[in-house]
């Protein structure tokens, strides 16, 4: 219901604002970006991996959080073709003594 609420508010402040999505200056904005489907579409594979762990009944209510840290270990190794062991080192190490 919150969340419903918070978009309803969204909704209404940038219309009292005066911002249109069809307006021409928005849409020239968008033409050169990616498609908005490609950049999100990880994160829609982490949400829906996660609703099929719970609700599919392979895991407790207590395991989809570690399916969902998995799921992005695998997207990180497939997005940004990180094979080697080495290149998790980097960032799994400790970096507070560098600062």
């Amino acid at each position: 219901m919150l969340t419903g609420l918070f978009m309803l508010w969204t909704l209404f402040a940038i219309w009292r604002r005066g911002f249109r999505a069809h307006a021409p200056e928005f849409r020239l904005f968008l033409e050169g970006e990616i498609p908005v489907g490609a950049k999100i579409a990880p994160f829609l594979a982490i949400i829906v991996g996660v609703m099929y762990v719970l609700y599919g009944g392979v895991a407790t209510p207590s395991k989809p959080p570690a399916s969902a840290a998995a799921l992005c270990v695998v997207l990180a190794v497939l997005i940004y073709r990180m094979w080697q062991p080495r290149d998790w080192w980097q960032i799994l190490r400790d970096r507070r003594a560098s600062r």
